[in-house]
């Protein structure tokens, strides 16, 4: 706005802060784009497109999702073909944040693959929307680890994360099933314990 010559009053109302904030961040604009000496860049265009598709690109083995920093730092280490050199998991992470990538964040997704998807949809809302008298959603969860920990968990006043044994006793596994009855909110749970 201010490379538009907009005044810094109406800059303020619109970003809602005051005069003072807005030059701030006019001299911080313009120390930002000013030339800064220093070493030039090691790595050009290709190079970081290179590293970007072996670190999201390619997986660390067959069967593992993806790489972690300091893996791939050692995997390039160790055989630096894919780039062309050994590259620093700190050179890494730059490149992906300057490039804007997170490839350690996933996000599912379910491909649409009935035909009849979308009456099915409309036929399950309208059930919701105009609940009959005996409306029942069930629910199971099977193979839940009963364990028992050799030492008690240790939490303080000054701690933030409560601390749990490594170690621990299997006893075993439960089953649960539940009911859900939508039109008054009660649960009917039954549950199978697997020694």
């Amino acid at each position: 706005m201010a490379n538009n010559n907009i005044s810094d009053n109406e800059i303020s109302k619109f970003a809602n802060c005051s005069k003072e904030m807005v030059r701030r961040w006019k001299m911080r604009s313009k120390t930002n784009d000013e030339f800064r000496s220093g070493r030039p860049r090691i790595y050009d265009k290709n190079i970081e497109t290179r590293i970007i598709a072996f670190y999201c690109q390619t997986k660390p083995m067959i069967v593992s999702g993806r790489w972690t920093l300091r893996f791939a730092e050692k995997e390039l280490a160790e055989n630096s073909d894919p780039v062309g050199f050994s590259v620093s998991r700190s050179t890494i992470q730059r490149i992906l944040k300057r490039n804007n990538l997170k490839p350690h964040q996933v996000k599912y997704f379910l491909q649409i693959t009935d035909p009849d998807f979308f009456p099915k949809m409309e036929n399950l809302i309208q059930i919701y929307t105009n609940q009959p008298k005996y409306l029942f959603c069930f629910d199971e969860c099977p193979g839940i680890q009963v364990l028992q920990r050799l030492a008690p968990n240790i939490q303080t006043d000054n701690m933030k994360k409560r601390l749990e044994e490594f170690e621990y006793i299997r006893n075993g596994t439960i089953d649960v099933f539940a009911f859900l009855r939508v039109k008054s909110g009660k649960i009917f749970a039954e549950w199978l314990l697997k020694l």
